[in-house]
């Protein structure tokens, strides 16, 4: 047995699976379980420890003297993307997947996402996922299946970050860095890391620059990725910074982005506009620090300083679908944010904060 686990070492890829890891006592015990079994071999588990407090370090040390493909290293807590970068200078082998601490993958998804990007000879791949937890959310299987229909295996690169930063629910692709293989050879020639400076987009912003320096992505529709929701989860809370990191990221879309691939991006009034819908959501959600009247204002008061209304307007004439998010936008075309600020506050439970 010893000996043909050799043998597949010797003709397979290493690939590098990161895993951060920040107070996930609860789950990482099923987390590493679901790496441990992959039915692809050749892998090292790299388990990065934000400066948990938890019992995650003792778990990991369990694991690893089960199994030596896991390695374990610890930081000072600097948040996710410092240990997912952390994870890449790390790495050895010649493909990387990040996976949360959190979340788990069936037993054959690092398989199929090798095989894909090995028999389509693309730069990365992408599987799907499913959602598991009380929080509503949904997937982009659609999305990938449309991809999968229009353009078969592979798409190349660009239409990849047009469906990321589409948000029309049948055609957009989500922006995390999870559920993709990726080529450890483009990510440090071209340097891409995930930028530790902002808290929340930092996925989508490390995924559009990895695409940018692609040129077909394999395609995977296949919900190989369990992401698990909790009542812990940041996106469930008032975040302060919310508006402040999208916006840098919608920034930095139009300038280094579009340098890069060399156009403009054609939904980026969508994608704006969606900031400014999310932004005006988080001021409503519980842990929120205004009071009614001071989100309405700031409401208000950003709208003007960012020019979200030419933004908005153009929004709603590109937008096909999203009938929801339609809504919201027109909407706030019409100044009706103190109607929308109220309706979402008594569906938050924070209408008397």
């Amino acid at each position: 047995m010893e000996c043909v686990e050799k043998m597949y070492t010797m003709e397979k890829s290493l690939i590098s699976i990161i895993v951060p890891v920040y107070n996930a006592g609860r789950f990482l015990k099923t987390c590493l379980e679901s790496l441990v079994v992959q039915s692809y071999r050749n892998i090292e588990i790299v388990v990065i420890n934000d400066g948990s407090t938890d019992n995650s370090e003792q778990i990991c040390s369990e694991m690893k003297k089960a199994d030596p493909r896991i390695s374990y290293y610890y930081q000072q807590n600097q948040g996710v993307s410092a240990a997912r970068n952390h994870g890449i200078q790390t790495a050895r082998g010649e493909y990387i997947i990040f996976v949360d601490a959190d979340d788990c993958i069936k037993e054959n998804a690092v398989e199929q996402l090798y095989e894909a990007l090995k028999n389509t000879d693309a730069d990365g791949a992408c599987c799907g996922y499913v959602v598991d937890g009380s929080i509503e959310r949904g997937n982009d299987t659609e999305g990938l299946k449309f991809l999968r229909e229009q353009y078969g295996n592979k798409v190349d690169s660009q239409t990849m970050i047009q469906s990321i930063v589409c948000i029309e629910p049948q055609k957009s692709i989500s922006g995390y860095a999870v559920r993709n293989i990726y080529k450890a050879e483009i990510l440090n020639q071209k340097n891409i890391r995930f930028d530790s400076k902002i808290k929340i987009a930092e996925d989508y912003k490390f995924i559009l620059n990895y695409l940018a320096y692609t040129k077909t992505i394999a395609i995977v529709p296949e919900e190989l990725y369990i992401y698990r929701t909790n009542e812990f989860s940041t996106t469930a809370h008032y975040i302060p910074t919310i508006h402040e990191d999208m916006n840098a990221v919608n920034q930095w879309m139009r300038t280094d982005l579009a340098e890069i691939i060399g156009e403009q991006l054609e939904n980026y009034s969508e994608v704006a506009s969606n900031t400014y819908r999310l932004f005006v959501q988080n001021l409503c959600l519980q842990g929120t620090t205004y009071t009614l009247r001071e989100r309405i204002k700031l409401a208000y008061k950003t709208k003007r300083e960012v020019g979200y209304r030419t933004l908005l307007h153009k929004a709603v004439r590109n937008m096909n679908n999203a009938k929801n998010t339609r809504i919201a936008f027109t909407a706030f075309c019409m100044e009706l944010e103190w109607l929308f600020i109220i309706l979402y506050s008594i569906k938050q439970k924070t209408i008397n904060i």
